[in-house]
């Protein structure tokens, strides 16, 4: 069949089957092998990761704690924080002695799992004496995250003076638990 056509038409038929071949080589044995490397490497990499694994989940531990700190400190509805500023509060007016003014209803917001409380304090004093009853607050009594501060000043009626007030609001998050 091939004896009675001319040279170059042969190459032409000897190429095109040459062709055919490295294509049908390539899908079935070639591409298969760069699959398997492929799958090779991602799960050499993926061993990798779990021999870091112990490190990575001390660091995210670390980090939610510390996430914890600025957040509020206790996730348990069980706990009522405005008892504890209550008692940290007046435990610091008696010895500092200044005036624990008020400390008005709670507000709280519901979103999802979660229950977030706004306490507000205000207190009668000094301003050093505030100033450090506010560090102690943020840093030292783990109340919850201070999210914001105000200082203020008003007159009083009967004594005729101004007086100056802290007013701080503590924030608290805890786990909404409906069970």
């Amino acid at each position: 069949m091939l004896k009675d056509k001319p040279y170059k038409t042969k190459i032409l038929y000897l190429l095109t089957v040459f062709v055919l071949l490295l294509i049908l080589s390539y899908s079935l044995a070639v591409k298969k092998t760069f699959q398997l490397k492929r799958i090779c490497k991602d799960l050499k990499s993926k061993i990798g990761q779990v021999d870091n694994a112990p490190e990575l989940i001390s660091k995210l531990s670390a980090r939610l704690n510390q996430i914890d700190d600025i957040v509020g400190t206790s996730l348990e509805t069980k706990v009522d924080i405005q008892d504890l500023i209550i008692d940290e509060v007046s435990h610091y007016c008696q010895q500092q002695n200044i005036n624990f003014r008020e400390l008005p209803a709670r507000h709280t917001f519901n979103e999802k799992d979660y229950l977030v409380e706004t306490h507000i304090v205000r207190i009668q004093g000094g301003f050093k004496k505030l100033v450090k009853l506010l560090y102690l607050i943020e840093n030292e009594y783990n109340l919850g995250r201070v999210s914001s501060t105000r200082f203020f000043t008003t007159k009083n009626i009967k004594t005729k003076r101004t007086e100056l007030l802290l007013e701080i609001y503590i924030q608290n998050i805890k786990l909404n638990r409906n069970e």
